[in-house]
């Protein structure tokens, strides 16, 4: 137990007394430093409803044209014929059958014995073409092959070039970067060194893709195809394929995952908001917005916008299996919703699609709320950070205050004590002087 000295004249804990006058000061910081918290917790509560709007707004994203609502799957029952599928693409089932792919050109040069500079023995220009554009590449007697093919690289030429060794010589290839006879090969050389012009030169023919397409023949110059069937895209990759079946239909799946996301990014919202609402005992905990006017319009504004009707059918969330329950926030029936959009999407696409849309309307109520200037969500946490501020300066004003007192009080004690001990030895002596 510690040893105090305070009181030795009087015979008063002026220590205790002491403290408790600065214990009533430190008190009342201890309230505003309380509210302080609260007001913090308070701030937190807000952003998290503000993040929890702007995912709303994300997840809205993906329904907020036809292309991300009208989903379709496109399969192929063969390996050998790859199948992707748009929006525009039209439900439909198609045979396919591949008779050629289609080949890029490839042409190769003399064959030399080494790859040594000079080895071309001369000078000349080489033209190239192909398709319809001609690069003209110099080349001299100081050039490798390789310095030739890395030329030819350097150019403008829709080609590429290498040096190949098939283990006795070593020749120039030159290949085209696209494939279809419309990107056929054609060389001129000047000096007549490089032999690409040769006839013989051609080691592989461009050639055009060939297939069937419910028994009508189709070529293009590539074995990717997406303008044979509206929406839909091809990759061959093989010939003498005869039974490939491609079937185009609605996605009900991945439709319904985007509206679940959506459906959980609007209960992340009204979840919270509820939580902050909803009175749990008798009193509301500390730091929560309870009755609090911002969340209770936000939590109105949000109820009747998922409750209004858009679109030219006038439809609206419950159409589609979107119900809000006694907790505020929304069930989804998915069964009901892959029954609503069986038919088609359109009416889907009228709730949510275009500048009177949901999603427009869903975005233009989180920018009022989210706005990092003026959103009501960011006035009401800069008001909570004045708040804050504030209280801080009072804190300061009571803690320095606490700190004067206790310096005066500590002070006037002493001299209290100080006198009482003059007094008492004061006494003594005049007791002393009559023999008492």
């Amino acid at each position: 137990m510690g040893i105090s000295f305070g009181g030795l004249a009087t015979g008063l804990d002026t220590a205790a007394l002491i403290d408790a006058f600065v214990g009533i000061e430190d008190a009342r910081a201890g309230a505003l430093e309380g509210k302080q918290t609260a007001s913090r917790q308070q701030q937190a509560v807000v952003k998290d409803i503000s993040d929890a709007m702007e995912a709303l707004s994300a997840a809205a994203e993906g329904l907020d044209s036809a292309d991300e609502i009208r989903v379709l799957s496109a399969t192929s029952t063969s390996e050998q014929v790859k199948v992707t599928g748009s929006s525009d693409a039209l439900q439909g089932v198609y045979d396919i059958s591949v008779t050629n792919l289609a080949r890029a050109e490839t042409s190769r040069s003399f064959g030399f014995a080494d790859d040594a500079a000079g080895v071309l023995g001369g000078a000349g220009t080489l033209s190239i073409t192909a398709g319809a554009d001609t690069v003209d590449v110099a080349y001299d007697d100081t050039m490798s092959l390789s310095d030739v093919a890395q030329a030819i690289n350097d150019s403008d030429s829709d080609v590429s070039a290498s040096v190949l060794f098939d283990g006795t010589v070593h020749r120039l290839q030159v290949t085209s970067r696209e494939t279809g006879l419309a990107n056929a090969l054609s060389f001129a050389d000047s000096g007549g060194l490089t032999g690409l012009d040769a006839v013989s030169a051609e080691v592989v023919a461009a050639e055009d893709a060939e297939f069937t397409i419910a028994g009508t023949t189709i070529t293009r110059s590539s074995n990717v195809v997406d303008d044979a069937i509206a929406g839909v895209t091809l990759e061959l990759l093989a010939e003498g394929v005869t039974d490939a079946r491609i079937d185009v239909k609605a996605d009900p799946e991945a439709i319904t995952e985007k509206m679940q996301s959506y459906v959980d990014a609007l209960n992340a919202v009204t979840g919270q908001i509820q939580r902050q609402l909803n009175l749990v005992g008798d009193e509301a905990p500390e730091g929560s917005l309870f009755g609090d006017r911002t969340l209770q319009m936000l939590q109105r504004d949000i109820n009747n916008l998922t409750s209004g009707f858009f679109g030219p059918d006038n439809a609206r969330l419950s159409d589609f299996g979107l119900e809000i329950n006694q907790q505020g926030e929304f069930d989804f029936d998915a069964e009901a919703f892959t029954s609503a959009v069986a038919g088609g999407t359109e009416a889907l696409e009228g709730l949510f699609t275009g500048e009177t849309g949901l999603q427009a309307r869903l975005v233009e109520l989180s920018d009022r709320y989210t706005d990092s200037i003026d959103g009501i969500l960011a006035i009401k946490d800069d008001a909570l950070q004045d708040l804050i501020d504030r209280l801080d300066d009072r804190i300061a004003r009571i803690d320095d205050g606490a700190s004067r007192l206790r310096d005066s009080l500590t002070a006037q004690y002493a001299n209290l004590e100080e006198r009482i001990a003059e007094l008492n030895a004061q006494g003594s002596q005049l007791l002393a002087f009559l023999g008492i």
